[in-house]
């Protein structure tokens, strides 16, 4: 039950001076002059690596226009409609899922 702090691993950032990411969230400090000077956390799906992610595992792909468009997914071609709609709704559902707090997941 002992802690191992790896160094390597570990960073300590300064909140004001940009974005942390931690667990897979982009965390911002947001300071607003609303009935006083109010400061709080914002949590974002880091979209961007998101998309390059399901890109690099062929869920997604850039047309010629520069827009995503989904794609079949050439591994899963052979199995039955039920098993692929399965398939696909568990990544959709866990990605979901997973940023359901984030501030920007609607986007």
């Amino acid at each position: 039950s002992h802690k191992l702090l790896l160094y390597s691993k570990t960073k300590i950032s300064h909140m004001r001076k940009g974005v942390v990411h931690f667990l897979g969230t982009d965390i911002h400090v947001v300071t607003t002059k609303t009935k006083g000077l109010k400061t709080r956390l914002t949590l974002k799906a880091p979209l961007v690596k998101i998309i390059q992610r399901l890109v690099k595992k062929k869920f997604l792909k850039w047309n010629s226009t520069h827009r995503l468009r989904g794609t079949g997914v050439s591994r899963i071609v052979n199995w039955d409609h039920r098993k692929i709609v399965k398939y696909y709704s568990a990544v959709i559902g866990g990605l979901m899922n997973y940023y359901s707090f984030a501030n920007n997941w609607p986007q």
